[in-house]
């Protein structure tokens, strides 16, 4: 019994967990993506709208310019952050958005430019 079990738990490892219980197999549209362009003057664009809920970031630096990072902040806390963005390669990550104004910061390279995410129904 103990290898049935053990094989029914490899089995499940090795399908990622397809069929194996969790989700129902149904999933909600896709999150919406915002793309954000890292430049030698900071974030582009530099205001950005979107609606509360799961939200997409995919951060790119199409050139060599210093500015590498990118923080979206609420208050004090930093609520994404995305290092690392140098020439040529795009960072993503997922949050969760509520409604209010966000910070956007795009640094690195003596840049430490400022952008305003607005999020409202």
């Amino acid at each position: 019994m103990t290898r049935r079990l053990l094989a029914g738990v490899v089995a499940c490892l090795a399908l990622g967990a397809v069929g194996c219980g969790g989700s129902s197999g149904e999933s909600g549209p896709p999150a919406p993506v915002i793309q954000v362009t890292l430049s030698a003057d900071g974030c582009e664009p530099a205001t950005i709208s979107a609606v509360p809920g799961e939200t997409r970031f995919v951060v790119q630096n199409p050139s060599s310019s210093g500015t590498n990072r990118f923080e979206l902040r609420t208050g004090d806390e930093i609520v994404l952050s995305l290092t690392n963005v140098i020439g040529g390669i795009a960072r993503g990550g997922t949050v969760t958005l509520e409604e209010g104004s966000y910070e956007m910061r795009c640094m690195g390279g003596g840049v430490d430019g400022r952008g305003e995410l607005r999020v409202s129904e």
